[in-house]
């Protein structure tokens, strides 16, 4: 398998994104239902197993400020 870097991931927590808390609204990358849940370095890592990605780079912008 060839080692893979994933040039760019997101995580979340559902209760900082107001956004993914009202009724939802068509946004430009479609329904995001899906998305209404934290989404933590644990999912990510789970996710990532045994798929020959080797790191991922996160950058973080439009974040809670606490």
């Amino acid at each position: 398998m060839i080692p893979i870097l994933d040039s760019h991931h997101h995580i979340w927590r559902h209760a900082d994104l107001p956004w993914l808390n009202g009724p939802e609204v068509t946004r430009v990358f479609g329904p995001y239902e899906g998305l209404r849940r934290d989404y933590l370095m644990e999912d990510l890592m789970a996710d990532m197993a045994g798929s020959g990605i080797v790191g991922s780079v996160y950058l973080q912008v439009n974040w809670a400020p606490e």
